[in-house]
């Protein structure tokens, strides 16, 4: 009973390096195996269109960020410029 299922999804480039950071097999291989599959698939998509971001998340150089961690780092720069 094979029954294919399509999912449409949307979000913003920092929703999906989230979700690639916590689910992704490269990043998580302890997170449940559908959502490691399909994560590495969205992976396989995201760095076609965005390469560098890819790259650095797959790499481990981009990390999730809380919202106050964001804001922190909004309000860090407008000092330093």
């Amino acid at each position: 009973l094979g029954v294919e299922t399509r999912a449409y999804m949307k979000g913003s480039i920092r929703s999906w390096i989230t979700y690639l950071w916590q689910r992704a097999s490269f990043h998580h291989e302890h997170a449940q195996k559908e959502h490691r599959l399909l994560a590495d698939q969205i992976a396989v998509i995201f760095e076609d269109n965005f390469p560098n971001i890819g790259k650095l998340i797959r790499e481990g150089m981009v990390t999730y960020l809380t919202k106050d961690e964001m804001k922190l780092i909004t309000d860090l720069r407008k000092v330093v410029v």
